[in-house]
Order: structure tokens, then C-alpha cells, then sequence
């Protein structure tokens, strides 16, 4: 995990934080399954083709170190150690220190809230999407609803599922006040099978975000 971290650092030099560096690796990967994003503009994307290089590398790495885990008792959640522990604390100072539910205690989180063949599991506050990823673990029907205020924790938890093979909805919004700002729909029915048997992410406006995460429905 920590060279994940300091290669996130040493490209980051020259270029922006750790904290955007990592933002923007996000970015990249939510754009790169995305069958709806609107094109990155210069001032939004800053990088060039060697740099995206670097991403695509960084993105197939913590994809593989992912697969790897997928066959085990637990998960890996790659993004969410990197974020937790060394992009909001120790290389970025202006970053949020967060702390992350550990995987072992949203396994046990997981089996006392969500039933085994429940239909769909949520959390209003999903961070990377930890105690989604547990209660999904060996219910592969299963359907996510995750919400979180934070933008990066709420790409995180929409590239976790991604990364896992999951289908579900994620929403950046306030859940005590229903204000919603987006979100993106992961791997969910499009009515296209071809499109619909690879990983795929829809962005969703304020407006779909906002009644996704009120019907629970992510059609």
C-alpha cells in the first residue's frame, strides 16, 4: 500500500497536492467507465498523454491488488487506505483527517444490519464504501445505495464498487437535510445487454441523485 502512496507523492510534485493528485485519479477512473461524462476540459484536465499513462498504470494495479482479495473472507479497499491513511494525513495538510470504519469491523457491522439474501443494503454515510462492499460480499444480486457529503469519498465509494464488480447508486448529498448535488450509477441496467455485461458508470444531475436515493430505486 505505501508504494501506491509514494508514487501518488512523487508524481503529485510537480504538479498539484497529494489530495488533488488523488481527486483527480478518481476522476480519471469514473471518466474512463463512464457512458455519459461530459469531456474534460484543459483547465479541468491539466495532464498529457505520458501522465495519463500513469494513471491507466496506477488504476490496473490497484484493479489486480483488488481481484486478488475477491476470493477471500474479507476485501481489500486499496482507495480507502490510501486516502485514510496517506493522502488525508500524512502528505496533505489541508486534507480532512478521516478514519475509516476497518474492513474487520464492517464485516461485523455488515452481518448484524443486512440480512444474507437482502435485495438491496444502503448507507447514508458510506465514506469509500466499506460496510456496502461487506454487506454485498457473497450476494452477487445485490443492489448499493451509498450517500456521502464529501466528493472524493463519494467517488471513492462509486469506483470501490466498480472495482468489486458491484451494481448500485452512489450520492454525494446532505442525508439530513435531502439536499443532493450528483452522484453516479454503477454497472446499472441500461437496456443495452452488450453494454450491460462490461463495467460501466452513468453521472447522475442534482435532480436524479436526489430521486435515486429517495425511491431506492436506481432505474
Amino acid at each position: 500500500m505505501e508504494s501506491f502512496a509514494e508514487e501518488i507523492v512523487s508524481f503529485s510534485r510537480s504538479r498539484h497536492s497529494v489530495g488533488r493528485t488523488f481527486d483527480d485519479l478518481l476522476t480519471y477512473a469514473l471518466h474512463r467507465f463512464s457512458l455519459n461524462a461530459e469531456p474534460l476540459g484543459r483547465d479541468q484536465w491539466p495532464y498529457g498523454e505520458q501522465e495519463n499513462r500513469w494513471f491507466t498504470q496506477i488504476l490496473s494495479r490497484i484493479s489486480e491488488l483488488t481481484a486478488t482479495q475477491e476470493d477471500s473472507d474479507n476485501f481489500v479497499d486499496v482507495l480507502g487506505e490510501l486516502y485514510m491513511a496517506f493522502v488525508a494525513g500524512r502528505y496533505d495538510r489541508q486534507a480532512f483527517g478521516q478514519y475509516f470504519t476497518p474492513v474487520s469491523i464492517a464485516t461485523l457491522m455488515a452481518s448484524v444490519l443486512y440480512p444474507k439474501d437482502a435485495e438491496s443494503i444502503c448507507d447514508p454515510c458510506c465514506g469509500s464504501g466499506r460496510l456496502l462492499l461487506a454487506g454485498a460480499k457473497g450476494n452477487a444480486d445485490i443492489v448499493c445505495f451509498g450517500n456521502d457529503l464529501d466528493s472524493i469519498c463519494t467517488k471513492m465509494c462509486a469506483c470501490n464498487l466498480l472495482l468489486h464488480g458491484r451494481r448500485g447508486v452512489v450520492t454525494r448529498g446532505n442525508t439530513l437535510s435531502c439536499d443532493y448535488f450528483g452522484g453516479y450509477a454503477v454497472n446499472t441496467p441500461t437496456g443495452n445487454s452488450a453494454l450491460d455485461s462490461l463495467p460501466h458508470i452513468l453521472v447522475l444531475s442534482a435532480q436524479e441523485a436526489a430521486a435515486v436515493w429517495m425511491t431506492r430505486s436506481p432505474s
